[in-house]
């Protein structure tokens, strides 16, 4: 059953990333809320959809479902557990359904993850790293510098780059993206793309406005 285009009309189901990579979708003996779909508006205007899971001996339970959309939420969902942690663990595995932009965005959030250093050698913390198919060559990344501020009104700026991947290995494209943050001060290629003119100053920047976000 599709749930998400059956029972809520409002928005796209998680991306990958969050919902099936992150382990949000594992069984344990102890109940987990997961957010399975968000209101293209985010979930603090028109809501999203939320289901509990549980492992109950032999079984995997979807129940006590949470939705901002009207009409009866989705019936419980009884799956056999060794079955169901099986499928769990082929999806997690599984990157068939990736474009290469996609591909590209997965391997460099996966190396910025496992090796913090990367961007924090230059007082940089990682945003987020993905790919539309709208922009369907196109790989976005996002940080920020500094990378820890004491308050809101620390002055601060979001960085983004766009990696294009048209005719690319993007295994190789990822790599020589990484390599580049280890050597090259990456603030100084990146656009500002979050941020203002006087944040930029006060942390001894050269303001610059973006050309492609």
């Amino acid at each position: 059953m599709p749930i998400v285009a059956t029972f809520f009309d409002k928005g796209p189901a998680e991306e990958p990333e969050r919902l099936i990579y992150s382990g949000r979708l594992r069984a344990t003996t102890e109940p987990k809320e997961v957010r399975l779909a968000e209101a293209y508006c985010t979930e603090g205007c028109c809501g999203g959809l939320y289901v509990t899971i549980v492992r109950d001996g032999t079984e995997v339970i979807w129940k006590d479902w949470r939705s901002s959309t009207p009409g009866d939420p989705p019936p419980e969902m009884r799956f056999d557990a060794t079955q169901y942690d099986r499928e769990i663990i082929r999806a997690e595995q599984d990157h068939t359904w990736e474009w290469p932009a996609r591909t590209l965005a997965r391997r460099v959030a996966d190396r910025l993850r496992a090796d913090p250093t990367i961007l924090s050698r230059w007082d940089c913390a990682p945003g987020w790293c993905t790919a539309w198919l709208k922009e369907y060559d196109l790989a976005r990344l996002t940080f920020n510098h500094p990378a820890r501020t004491g308050s809101f009104n620390d002055p601060s700026i979001q960085f983004g780059v766009v990696a294009d991947v048209h005719g690319q290995a993007p295994e190789l494209l990822a790599a020589e993206i990484i390599e580049s943050m280890k050597n090259v001060d990456p603030k100084s290629v990146a656009e500002m793309i979050g941020g203002s003119k006087d944040a930029a100053e006060k942390l001894g920047l050269a303001y610059r406005k973006p050309n492609r976000w």
